[in-house]
């Protein structure tokens, strides 16, 4: 995978990590002052996005493996 895909890969993940913290936190009450705070649906959709963000940080991160079988 060429380096800048894994770039926006690792910057799109991170922003849905983010993102769906924020959502979550809004959602189970810490978080107040918006229509989002203590709803069940905001905690879900917050935690979905944070999953997502750590699979697409998953496919974001450098190969590991070497190449020429050393």
């Amino acid at each position: 995978m060429r380096p800048s895909i894994r770039m926006a890969l690792s910057v799109t993940g991170v922003l849905a990590c983010l993102t769906g913290a924020v959502f979550f936190l809004q959602g189970v009450g810490i978080l107040g002052g918006s229509f989002m705070s203590s709803t069940i649906t905001w905690t879900v959709i917050g935690a979905l996005m944070v999953a997502g963000g750590a699979a697409l940080l998953s496919l974001g991160k450098p190969n590991t493996t070497r190449r020429g079988g050393r």
